[in-house]
């Protein structure tokens, strides 16, 4: 049987995979990407949407780096709106609804015109290993494809099964295939597995909604940017709506909750919180009947809207009589049924940084197969999985984000340090130092890295050079420029809302005052001059106020983070408490600050390490 050779292998086409393709290919790698259907390259199986807080950051983050998923937003894209606008900018983020069907095809388009990357239709039963090290895979067909690093992109199609009330089955989403094999090889081999769960709602006939019962949500003309990197000429947007549940809604599943997955208990696992089934809401909140039903687009040629907020895996008569109390319903006829879905993932743990296994070298994993929900989170372990394949491919050392670094860095972290029993979503409230790590600077705090890889090109990295360039020249001149504390200067204050002065301030300071735009700042008598994105000068006003306490808790973080831990047996030191040195000696933290980070290790036991390490080091000089 012919074997085939390339220097890096991805497992899986969903988001993460397709972002760990184009990333390895464009480093110059020699990369192949395995799917079980070609033709779901990039699919969306749940929601047609994109971004959000914390989501939205990683999508700017991966587009700074080079990847492709905003790119390919701005080309697919149905509607887009600023989320958070009331709020300050370090949450405020782009949501945009997506044509699937579009978002799909031009993906492929994309991956197919990719030099360096081979795509392939097939199914992996098994990883090659040889002397601790990956070598290839196997697939079903009893090919075998060779290769030093091998990132495993799987979804949630690993041993997963699909569950209608009492209905439970073998698939994957959207009617695809379940991946037995792979998933009994990494069992067999001694991976810690876990089942997570989540699901999908149904999906209707548009024509068969009233519309005149919900309330619009438009989109935003001109439309948020998406890409830095590229922004096509304005079209037609189309709306989503807002409709809520009501008494008569929960009257049905209080009635019909026997049938319900959760009930039976054929679904053990605990699905997403932040998207709840209607049929949780109801059993946990039960003085609660209205809950908020969106429905959205789920493209411009397709006749399907998808209903989120009422997700349910009831039979599927429960889900159509459940659909027919909601205003504006009355005549649905549904498309597809919802469903739940069970699967296995991997337990983070036992990644590095770098997301490469801990048990076998070359050996990565990015997406949903590590516990994470949503489109972004996958396509951002995507990115960094490809990245560090192709390094590791060509014997160069790994590459990884820190906390104060990019929400991909907080990201990671998290999923290898901390505990979750449900699978993992980015927000803004998980994130240290959200001020400094804004969707309007991503491009300033990546875009460099992405142009050393390779990912962007000189002439795009140029692009960002002369943006910043621009805002920092915006930033020189308003320091330099002075208001005082006169009456013709504070009567304008007291007109716009805006506190007087006592004393002389700069124009940094003044246009740091929310109430000042640029027409009130020229009005006070700042010589004006703007070039470039006056709303991003506007931004880094607001908070410069900020960063000196800001930088102060960053330069405590890496203190920690310089503190590296190696080989250190934590058996043997003595104070640490019997959970620490579990922990501690299964996640094997790779610096002191990781290793504060680990639920069950606390405060004292980190004083016992740093103890530990100064005496150690003592010892060591003299």
């Amino acid at each position: 049987m012919k074997t085939f050779y390339y220097q890096v292998i991805i497992v899986g086409g969903g988001h993460a995979g397709c972002e760990a393709a184009l990333a390895s290919a464009r480093m110059g790698i020699s990369t192949l990407l395995l799917s079980l259907n070609l033709e779901n390259l990039a699919l969306a199986p749940c929601n047609p949407s994109m971004g959000g807080p914390g989501k939205g950051h990683l999508i700017a983050e991966i587009d700074a780096l080079g990847g492709e998923i905003g790119r390919n937003t701005e080309r697919s894209y149905v509607q887009v709106r600023t989320l958070n606008s009331s709020k300050g900018s370090a949450v405020q983020s782009f949501r945009a609804q997506i044509d699937k069907e579009m978002y799909r095809k031009n993906m492929r388009q994309v991956l197919e015109g990719q030099k360096n990357l081979d795509l392939k239709q097939a199914e992996v039963d098994s990883i090659l290993v040889e002397d601790g090290r990956v070598a290839g895979v196997t697939v079903r067909t009893g090919l075998e494809y060779r290769s030093s690093a091998v990132i495993l992109c799987t979804g949630t199609y690993l041993r997963s099964f699909l569950v209608v009330g009492p209905r439970r089955y073998a698939g994957g989403p959207h009617g695809q295939p379940a991946s037995f094999a792979l998933g009994n090889w990494l069992q067999k081999n001694g991976f810690s597995l876990r089942r997570l769960q989540t699901a999908t709602p149904c999906r209707v006939d548009r024509a068969s909604l009233d519309y005149s019962a919900f309330q619009p949500l438009p989109g935003e003309t001109p439309h948020p940017e998406v890409s830095f990197f590229l922004r096509l000429p304005e079209r037609e947007q189309l709306p989503s709506f807002l409709t809520f549940t009501n008494e008569k809604t929960a009257g049905v599943l209080r009635e019909n909750i026997h049938t319900s997955p959760l009930v039976i208990g054929n679904i053990v696992n605990t699905g997403p919180r932040h998207c709840p089934s209607i049929d949780r809401k109801i059993m946990k909140f039960p003085e609660k009947s209205v809950h908020q039903v969106f429905v959205e687009p789920e493209g411009y040629q397709s006749n399907e809207m998808y209903i989120q907020g009422v997700t349910s895996a009831t039979p599927p008569e429960v889900q159509e009589k459940l659909l027919k109390t909601l205003p504006g319903f009355s005549g649905v006829k549904v498309t597809r049924f919802g469903y739940g879905i069970e699967y296995d993932a991997l337990e983070p743990s036992e990644l590095t940084l770098t997301l490469e296994s801990k048990k076998i070298s070359g050996l990565f994993f990015a997406g949903q197969i590590n516990g994470t929900s949503g489109y972004e989170e996958a396509a951002a372990q995507g990115i960094m999985a490809g990245i560090n394949a192709a390094l590791h491919s060509t014997g160069k050392e790994p590459f990884h984000l820190m906390r104060d670094q990019a929400y991909i860095g907080v990201l990671i972290d998290d999923l290898i340090t901390k505990v979750f029993y449900e699978p993992y979503r980015m927000y803004t409230a998980r994130v240290e130092f959200r001020l400094k790590l804004r969707v309007d600077n991503a491009n300033r705090r990546l875009s460099k890295i992405g142009c050393r890889l390779g990912l962007l090109s000189l002439t795009e990295y140029q692009r960002v050079r002369e943006k910043w360039i621009s805002v920092l020249a915006n930033l020189r001149k308003l320091k330099s420029f002075h208001f005082f504390p006169d009456k013709a200067t504070n009567e304008l204050l007291t007109g716009f809302g805006s506190a007087t002065l006592k004393k002389s301030v700069n124009g940094i300071e003044m246009l740091g005052r929310p109430e000042i735009d640029l027409i009130r700042l020229e009005k006070l008598g700042y010589p004006g001059g703007f070039t470039g994105n006056f709303q991003t000068v506007k931004t880094e006003a607001v908070y410069s106020g900020y960063w000196k306490r800001h930088q102060a808790e960053i330069e405590r973080f890496r203190n920690l983070e310089r503190v590296r831990l190696i080989n250190l047996d934590y058996q043997a030191i003595q104070g640490l408490r019997n959970e620490a040195r579990e922990r501690l000696s299964t996640i094997r933290p790779s610096n002191l600050g990781q290793a504060a980070r680990l639920q069950g290790v606390t405060p004292s036991d980190i004083t016992v390490l740093m103890r530990y390490l100064k005496n150690w080091n003592d010892e060591v000089r003299s």
